[in-house]
């Protein structure tokens, strides 16, 4: 990201406390992303206005959720993907060719089109598509791993 701040900083800059910004990016965290740098999260210059007008709302004496759904209408919500943790078994990263990586290309790409506001049938249909091959594909993964024990517990 560029041009990023620290909580601290977008706190000083938006007039709130250390503690009432904590608490607006933990609340609305959908509405201001982070990006962590080794033991540091940083936040785009830009979250200093979702800030502002989070205390604006607070101080007009919306509650949290009245001023969830005010920056719903006003803010493009940022949703982040992040690899899944684990992996195989064995405790080493998934492949990148593993089901887990396809299905998260498949949400980002349907988050995108969520974001675009595209949902004319034919994009309807093919999310409902990969959505169903990849349940199929979860279901004969568990099958081959349950056989996978059960080959395993029986020879001992």
């Amino acid at each position: 990201m560029a041009n990023t701040r620290t909580l601290p900083e977008l706190a000083k800059e938006a007039g709130v406390s250390e503690s009432s910004a904590r608490r607006y990016v933990k609340n609305f965290s959908e509405f201001i992303p982070g990006e962590h740098k080794g033991r540091l999260k940083v936040y785009p210059s830009e979250a200093v206005t979702v800030l502002k007008r989070i205390k604006q709302l607070y101080d007009s004496g919306y509650n949290t959720e009245s001023v969830y759904d005010a920056l719903a209408e006003e803010f493009d919500r940022v949703i982040e993907a992040s690899p899944a943790e684990g992996g195989g078994d064995d405790g080493h990263p998934p492949q990148e060719n593993s089901n887990e990586l396809q299905a998260q290309e498949v949400v980002k790409q349907l988050v995108s089109q969520i974001q675009e506001r595209r949902f004319d049938d034919d994009i309807i249909n093919m999310i409902l598509n990969r959505l169903d091959a990849l349940e199929k594909k979860m279901k004969d993964l568990e099958e081959e791993k349950r056989s996978w024990w059960s080959r395993f517990i029986k020879k001992k």
